[in-house]
C-alpha cells in the first residue's frame, strides 16, 4: 500500500535556483513577526475581555477564545497574504486505509507524548497541576464545539495551510519541524508540548504530501475527540476506562512502529535553493520576532502552572 511516505514533491523549484539572501531573510522575519502577533492575540484577547466583563466562567472563556481565533486568523492572513506560496506542493488523494494509517500514527504519537510528559512530571514535579485539566472538566458540549470542531479548523489553517504553503520551498524537513514546533509552542502549555509537537509532525507531513487541508483538519478533530471528549463521556466507568486504556496502548504501539519506519525509510525533498540546510534554520530562528515568540510562549506556559 502506497502511503505517500516516499512520494516527494516535484515542484518547479529545483536545486541551483537563484536565492536572494537579503529577501529570504526579510521574508522569514516577516513570517516570524506574523506568528508572534498571532500568539499575542490568542493570549491577550480572552484575558482583556475577561478583565473588562469580569466574567471568568470557563464556558464564556471558550467563546472569548473563538473571538481570538477569528481576530488572529484575519490578522495572520493579512500579514502573510503578500508572501507567495510555494508551487512545490502537489495534490495527492488518500484512500481510507492510508487515512487511517495517518490517523493512528498522529493520535498514537500524541498519546505517547502525553504519557511521557505525565511520567516525567510525576517524577520531577509531582505537585504541579496540568492546566489542561480545567479545560477537560468544562461543559462537554463547549469542549466538543471548541476543541473538536472549531479549534482544529483554525489551527490547521494557521500552522499548515498558511505556514507550510510558504515554507515548503525551504525543504520538507524544515517545513515539518518548524510547523510542529510553532504549533506546540502556540498552545502555551508545558504538559501539551511534547504530545502536540509529535502530533504536529504527522499533520505537517500529511499536508506536505497531499496539499489537502481537509485531511489534516479531520485527523486533528478525530484525535481531539478521542483525547478530550471520550474520557469525559466515560466518567468513572472503570470497565470502559480499562478498554480505552488498552485501545490507546495498541494505538501507541502501532504509532511507534510507524515512526521507526518514518525515521529510517522516508526520503525528504530538500530545499530547491542555493542555501545550506542549516542556513534557513538560522535565518528563521535567530530573527527577533521568533525569539520573542518562543520566550513569550514559554513564559506563559510557566505562569499557567501557577
Amino acid at each position: 500500500m502506497d502511503l505517500l511516505l516516499n512520494k516527494c514533491c516535484d515542484g518547479s523549484e529545483s536545486n541551483g535556483s537563484s536565492f536572494d539572501l537579503k529577501q529570504e531573510k526579510k521574508t522569514l522575519s516577516k513570517i516570524g513577526f506574523a506568528y508572534f502577533i498571532l500568539i499575542l492575540i490568542m493570549f491577550l484577547t480572552p484575558n482583556i475581555i475577561v478583565f473588562f466583563t469580569g466574567n471568568a466562567d470557563m464556558h464564556y472563556i471558550l467563546f472569548f477564545n473563538l473571538i481570538a481565533f477569528t481576530l488572529g486568523g484575519l490578522v495572520l492572513y493579512y500579514l502573510l497574504k503578500d508572501i507567495p506560496e510555494s508551487d512545490s506542493l502537489k495534490d495527492n488523494t488518500l484512500n481510507i486505509p492510508q487515512y487511517l494509517y495517518y490517523l493512528i500514527w498522529g493520535y498514537g504519537l500524541m498519546m505517547i507524548g502525553y504519557l511521557l510528559t505525565t511520567i516525567i512530571s510525576s517524577l520531577f514535579a509531582p505537585s504541579i497541576t496540568n492546566p489542561l485539566q480545567s479545560f477537560d472538566q468544562s461543559n462537554i458540549i463547549a469542549t466538543f464545539i471548541y476543541a473538536v470542531i472549531l479549534g482544529p479548523i483554525f489551527e490547521e489553517l494557521f500552522f499548515r495551510k498558511l505556514l507550510i504553503s510558504r515554507f515548503a520551498k525551504y525543504g520538507e524537513i524544515f517545513a515539518i519541524l518548524t510547523s510542529a514546533l510553532l504549533f506546540a509552542l502556540y498552545h502555551m502549555n508545558i504538559f501539551q508540548f511534547l504530545g502536540v509537537f509529535l502530533f504536529g509532525i504527522v499533520l505537517a507531513f500529511v499536508y506536505l504530501r497531499t496539499n489537502n487541508i481537509i485531511y489534516v483538519i479531520t485527523i486533528h478533530q478525530i484525535s481531539n475527540f478521542f483525547g478530550l471528549v471520550v474520557p469525559n463521556l466515560l466518567g468513572s466507568n472503570q470497565t470502559w476506562i480499562g478498554i480505552i486504556n488498552i485501545f490507546d496502548l495498541i494505538i501507541m504501539g502501532l504509532a511507534g512502529i510507524f515512526s521507526i519506519y518514518f525515521i529510517f525509510k522516508v526520503k525528504f525533498r530538500d530545499n530547491g535553493l542555493n542555501i545550506s540546510k542549516f542556513e534557513n534554520v538560522k535565518f528563521f530562528f535567530l530573527n527577533p520576532a521568533i525569539i520573542i515568540f518562543i520566550i513569550f510562549a514559554l513564559l506563559i506556559a510557566r505562569l499557567n502552572l501557577g
